[in-house]
């Protein structure tokens, strides 16, 4: 990918992992501005800090805290690169290049663990938005249970067909409205799929003319369901047209689908 190797890097630059060049190449890289690893580096960041939170509390020994005391004046203090007194001469002697591989690997762990929690986050968070996308699709399917529940509860319920011609000859679908509530239920299926700008219209056909009864568009398989306003009590059919965006009092576009008598 192009966007290589900067998603990894911003794990590692949260935990100072980096070397040189690359920290150089990475900060180039968020200078060019792009705020996604701008994000990344953020949240990781974080991730990093709350590391040290989540370790068990656990007393240090008294001779490990004496060696880290008597490490601190000779390595940060004035005497550095002096040995201290009482310090063994093979842990003066211990090669620069031992401490820096065992930072590296300290630091290469530190960025394994806060990756792996990034990712169990991102993991986290695509679960929730499926489910939520899921509670959605229920709450939708609940409502048009309930709309075609109240219509066909009513004594005057009455139903149509809905056939595709010309652009649209293979689609179909169906109405089912209440004369006396005046709204009706519409599902159709195999409509081609709008340019933007352009909308699918309902007609309710009668004298004096075609009344408009709701627009909507159709998902990627050309399905969509809605309720609409059916003011006509003896409607002599249904239409749908092709319109721009916006409403419409009069048909403007071809007639993609046309509703027989009601049954």
């Amino acid at each position: 990918m192009a966007h290589q190797p900067f998603d990894e890097w911003s794990t590692l630059a949260a935990v100072g992992a980096l070397d040189e060049i690359e920290r150089a190449r990475f900060d180039a890289h968020l200078a060019s501005g792009c705020a996604i690893c701008e994000a990344n580096l953020r949240e990781q960041t974080e991730v990093a800090a709350a590391l040290p939170w989540a370790l068990p509390d656990v007393p240090l020994r008294p001779e490990v805290r004496d060696r880290l005391m008597a490490r601190v004046p000779t390595e940060r203090g004035p005497g550095a690169g002096r040995q201290a007194p009482g310090r063994p001469a093979a842990a003066a002697a211990r090669p620069a290049g031992a401490r820096a591989s065992w930072q590296w690997a300290g630091g290469l762990l530190a960025a394994s663990l806060a990756a792996a929690l990034v990712w169990n986050i991102h993991d986290t968070r695509g679960a929730l938005e499926s489910e939520r996308a899921r509670v959605a699709q229920l709450e939708q399917e609940l409502t048009q249970e309930r709309a075609i529940t109240a219509l066909v509860g009513h004594t005057d319920t009455q139903a149509a067909s809905l056939r595709g011609v010309d652009m649209a000859a293979h689609a179909e679908g169906w109405i089912v409205w209440s004369p006396s509530r005046g709204q009706g239920f519409v599902v159709v299926h195999h409509l081609p799929v709008l340019p933007a700008g352009q909308q699918y219209q309902l007609w309710v056909l009668g004298a004096p003319r075609w009344a408009p009864a709701g627009t909507f568009r159709v998902d990627s398989i050309g399905h969509a369901t809605l309720t609409v306003q059916v003011s006509h009590q003896q409607p002599e059919g249904f239409a749908v047209t092709v319109e721009p965006a916006g409403p419409h009092a009069i048909p403007t576009g071809p007639t993609v689908m046309r509703g027989g008598s009601p049954t």
